[in-house]
């Protein structure tokens, strides 16, 4: 998207500390070259959860002296298993984003014939499945997202506690919240649908099937 891209990945993927920097073949830069290393392993054993897990559980004192120490405060070239793992990453994040977002369409339909108002923007990729609740319920959203996990189905609603809505704020910069009525009434309504990659079609089916029941259970 560019001329560079920067991923910063070095959690997930075994790549010099603080991310990877692409540019184009024609730019003349030297970089100093890299080794796969011992923390490079860790690194990417890392992004396995099990692993993720004990190192969470059991590393926090190890691991964040390993990190200052191994920082660099100029660019290194990527080393050669890095580079092929990150090349295989980006292939199947392609195949897996076409998937995702042919889902997440579906998914769209089938909320919109439930009443929620969904964005369609083009080249959405659908880091969450937002949406906004029939206006009917939108007292009821925190109740709605409590009541769906019963049918284990795990909603967040990011975003809604805008800045703006603090009492403190609206005093001190003199905010008067009927100028944000978009903002007041996204925050009421958000809600964030998990869509993960490995979902299924019948996946998204049963989470509408338990957004069908917990709508109707809270209409009374």
């Amino acid at each position: 998207f560019g001329t560079v891209s920067f991923f910063s990945l070095y959690k997930q993927f075994p790549i010099a500390r603080g991310g990877l920097l692409v540019f184009p073949k024609d730019w003349e830069i030297e970089l100093p070259k890299t080794k796969f290393n011992f923390r490079d392993f860790i690194s990417l054993l890392n992004s396995f959860s099990p692993f993720a897990f004990l190192f969470k559980k059991f590393g926090r004192e190890i691991a964040p002296k390993m990190i200052r120490k191994e920082k660099s405060k100029e660019p290194l070239g990527i080393n050669d298993v890095s580079l092929n793992l990150f090349s295989q990453f980006l292939e199947d994040f392609e195949k897996g984003l076409a998937k995702r977002i042919e889902l997440a369409k579906f998914f769209q339909k089938e909320l919109k014939s439930l009443g929620f108002e969904v964005q369609e923007g083009e080249g959405n990729v659908f880091c969450y499945l937002s949406a906004l609740i029939p206006k009917e319920f939108s007292e009821k959203r925190d109740l709605f997202v409590i009541q769906m996990r019963k049918y284990n189905v795990f909603c967040t609603r990011i975003w809604k506690d805008p800045i703006i809505l603090n009492e403190n704020v609206q005093k001190d910069y003199k905010i008067n919240l009927r100028e944000f009525p978009n903002t007041v009434e996204t925050a009421k309504r958000i809600v964030n649908f998990p869509l993960q990659n490995y979902f299924e079609e019948k996946d998204i089916k049963k989470i509408i099937f338990a957004t069908k029941e917990v709508l109707t259970k809270i209409k009374s």
